[in-house]
């Protein structure tokens, strides 16, 4: 077991790595810059999270056959070939996975998938070996037949119970549905809600846990604006904090995380830039909140994924190119990401295509 300052600083390293390596699971080509590590050539698609000792757990879409792999690696930096490979869902239409540890260290992967429904696989060991796992299909009352999935999907875990939050664009209207699942493998009929009800369109969510394991979430919504939810119960079904943050014309995609005190943390893209908000209470109220752009030299910003190191924003995103996009890291020089001070740098700097992803 590392600690947690080490577990922190690794996972910064690990960062320039493996947001690499995953891009060149969509681009197909080695690098030899940056000890980026190429895990599976053909693979695209992916998502990360460490386990306890910090060794990265990614799980994507096989670019073979269209089915779920999952590579779990025995050292910080996945190299030398030491990972174990495994494909617990050989169909050829999984997409969209989204992956989260349980209390036990077993991954659990939501994904879109069985043309266009929201799909639960639970492994029962941390390598999702041996091909015993099962794929569930979520139902609902909300819904007719199969749950529906076609756009962003966020997974955490309640212990040993997923807790999902996900983007139906598969009629068109953009609904953002939630889900905690009350079977470790979501089973059965559960209890979701609908948090985005009404003409106003939503997607890009993003989920966190509080201490007390009570979600957090944040998604785009009309006219430049992110609705937030801080739920006061697991399955957000009491008497839940809601409130609309204005972000003015052009915010897009979101990604959310909580510093120590439970304080939201954002990242998204704003015209054409990357967005830092801070939030100073862990409702976000008050209209006070820090807002910077550590990033607005160029169409940067696109499909964040951010994490805290020393209480520090670090934030992987894309830079859109005329022919391919490029993969950026920041590193925040402040708890806000006030002006000067940041460190911008392109890892990856040559053409990839996908999504960025940190551990």
């Amino acid at each position: 077991m590392v600690s947690r300052h080490r577990a922190q600083f690794t996972w910064s390293l690990l960062a320039v790595a493996f947001l690499s390596a995953t891009l060149i699971f969509d681009r197909g080509a080695a690098l030899a810059a940056n000890s980026m590590t190429v895990v599976d050539p053909s693979g695209r698609d992916p998502a990360m999270v460490q386990d306890a000792d910090g060794n990265p757990v990614i799980a994507y879409v096989d670019g073979s056959n269209g089915g779920l792999r999952v590579v779990h690696c025995e050292q910080q930096s996945c190299a030398s070939s030491r990972f174990e490979f495994s494909e617990p869902d050989s169909r050829f239409d999984v997409l969209s996975p989204a992956i989260a540890l349980d209390s036990a260290g077993n991954p659990v992967i939501a994904y879109d998938s069985f043309n266009g429904f929201l799909t639960v696989l639970h492994c029962n060991d941390p390598d999702c070996a041996s091909n015993d796992e099962f794929p569930v299909y979520p139902q609902s009352t909300l819904f007719d037949g199969f749950s529906p999935a076609r756009g962003d999907l966020r997974v955490a875990v309640d212990g040993l119970f997923p807790v999902i939050a996900w983007e139906n664009v598969r009629d068109g209207d953009g609904d953002v549905y939630f889900m905690h699942c009350s079977t470790a493998d979501c089973s059965g009929f559960q209890t979701v809600q609908l948090l985005e009800p009404g003409a106003c369109f939503g997607h890009s969510p993003a989920l966190a846990l509080s201490a007390n394991n009570n979600p957090v979430l944040a998604f785009n919504s009309c006219n430049g604006t992110f609705n937030f939810w801080r739920c006061d119960d697991p399955s957000c079904s009491g008497t839940d904090f809601k409130t609309q943050i204005p972000l003015g014309a052009g915010a897009a995609g979101i990604d959310l995380v909580l510093d120590g005190s439970g304080n939201p943390v954002f990242a998204f893209e704003q015209a054409l830039a990357l967005a830092i908000l801070r939030c100073n209470d862990q409702q976000c109220a008050g209209n006070d909140e820090t807002l910077n752009t550590p990033d607005d030299a160029g169409q940067n910003g696109f499909k964040p994924s951010l994490r805290l190191v020393a209480n520090k924003p670090v934030v992987a995103y894309l830079r859109l190119d005329t022919s391919a996009d490029v993969v950026k890291l920041l590193r925040c020089n402040d708890v806000a990401c006030a002006p000067g001070g940041d460190t911008v740098t392109a890892p990856d700097s040559a053409p990839s295509v996908g999504r960025v992803t940190l551990g």
